[in-house]
């Protein structure tokens, strides 16, 4: 196909570029719009304006195939300005999933490489302290009661771990609470208990935030310490 000026711009302007395929089209259709923009004016005609429009619809939907993205191609009745908008919005669509992804992998690396400050590690002592009296008054056959005793103990040990990494405690404190609705069937019979893993999580939560985020929280202390707890498999 022959490359028409708007083409050959483009084109210069992607050669430099490194990133994913995805933003690299991204890329492609903002240059290509903002572009296109420039050339159609006043002075120029329907007819070469369409065939801009035509060509660039084509070089992107072609480029995207090289690139082996699916794209939602635009509707071929509509009219060029509403198949541009199209692959515009598909484009903004790319965008806010590769946000979203990059945002959750960060949280990730963020849980997995980050462990508990002291100040944290003391709250949640204390709070694991609350939840050990609250699973105490907790109507249960004691064989389950143990487990849930057992359970709290690997908490703690984690917690009092240097190495363990906040995906870890949370997980553990998951399945903590994910056992208490188990074992009382519904959670109006461990409101309390439940709290408590609430505000623990809402700890770790504000353990894993930035200093910046902390800020936008306003939030100085997350939760007032009480006596850490003394480890044993019964109440």
């Amino acid at each position: 196909m022959y490359m028409t000026a708007l083409i050959e711009l483009v084109s210069e302007k992607l050669s430099g570029m490194s990133g994913n395929p995805q933003e690299i089209w991204r890329h492609a259709v903002s240059i290509g719009s903002q572009e296109l923009e420039k050339r159609i004016t006043n002075q120029t005609s329907i007819e070469s304006d369409n065939k801009l429009r035509t060509e660039l619809i084509d070089f992107l939907l072609q480029l995207a195939d090289s690139f082996g993205i699916s794209v939602e191609k635009p509707e071929e009745y509509a009219g060029y300005d509403a198949q541009l908008h199209d692959l515009v919005r598909y484009a903004g669509k790319l965008r806010a999933k590769e946000l979203a992804d990059n945002i959750r992998d960060k949280h990730v690396r963020l849980l997995t490489d980050k462990g508990l400050s002291e100040e944290g590690r003391q709250n949640a002592l204390a709070l694991s302290a609350e939840l050990r009296v609250e699973v105490g008054r907790l109507i249960l056959p004691s064989r389950q009661k143990e487990l849930l005793f057992r359970n709290l103990n690997e908490f703690d040990s984690l917690i009092l771990n240097d190495s363990a990494n906040l995906a870890n405690i949370l997980k553990t404190l998951t399945f903590i609470g994910a056992a208490i609705v188990g074992t009382t069937g519904v959670l109006a019979a461990a409101p309390e208990a439940l709290n408590t893993v609430g505000k623990i999580t809402a700890l770790i939560g504000y353990e894993s935030a930035s200093e910046e985020q902390r800020k936008q929280l306003n939030v100085d202390k997350p939760v007032l310490r009480l006596p850490p707890p003394q480890i044993s498999s019964a109440q």
